[in-house]
């Protein structure tokens, strides 16, 4: 099965990456002889992907170029990183029944977000694999609101058993599994990361997508039972 190159990086982004190969070079060798230098440490802390992961926990025999290249060739693990962007839309659809079912919550805040948490991933994990600084720190500021949605709308909305359980579920799995993912990173396993990885992309918008068809079906269940 042939596999596509991973794009060409130019520019700024070329430059980010040879200057974090330097430093993962500086790491390593600092962590391998000077594990208790402050300093090789802050090397260590700064470059790397987004995973903050030490370089010396990275298999020294892959570069951060040929770690991207592998990630790019991994379909699954690239198209997963849309899947925010599909629950945004189904998200925005279905925006006025959820207002009417929730109207507490921001929809349309969270639908905007969801769109474009899509394209931030495939950005962040699978176009630069990290190494851009300014994707990462959008990424990870737009990751971490959408995760503290989730857990808002046990305050924000009324919900039955049923839909507290797929949002606990989605919520604790998303969890497990983004820390399986650095698990599999501090191993030197990559493929044990980007499996990890994926279920990471797929567990909040399984479960939020879930929740949103439970909580409409259940709210239109009450109100035919109101008119009968």
């Amino acid at each position: 099965m042939c596999r596509s190159p991973p794009p060409t990086m130019e520019g700024p982004a070329e430059m980010e990456l040879q200057d974090l190969e330097q430093g993962c070079n500086a790491g390593r060798r600092e962590g391998k002889y000077q594990s208790s230098d402050p300093a090789g440490e802050m090397v260590g802390l700064a470059c790397c992907t987004e995973f903050d992961i030490a370089p010396e926990q990275i298999p020294t025999s892959l570069t951060v170029e040929e770690m991207r290249a592998e990630a790019w060739g991994v379909w699954w693990f690239v198209a997963s990183c849309f899947t925010y962007s599909c629950v945004g839309i189904l998200m925005l659809v279905r925006c006025e029944e959820l207002v009417a079912v929730c109207p507490y919550h921001f929809w349309h805040v969270e639908a905007a977000l969801l769109l474009q948490q899509g394209v931030l991933a495939f950005l962040n994990d699978a176009y630069f694999f990290g190494v851009s600084r300014r994707v990462q720190w959008a990424d990870r500021v737009s990751a971490s609101f959408l995760s503290m949605c989730q857990p808002f709308k046990f305050i924000s909305c009324s919900m039955d058993f049923a839909q507290s359980s797929v949002l606990s579920v989605s919520f604790l799995c998303g969890v497990l599994a983004f820390a399986k993912a650095q698990q599999g990173l501090k191993e030197g396993s990559l493929h044990k990361f980007l499996f990890w990885h994926t279920c990471w992309h797929w567990a909040f918008p399984i479960g939020g997508a879930l929740w949103i068809e439970l909580a409409i079906r259940t709210s239109n269940e009450l109100l035919l039972g109101r008119e009968f």
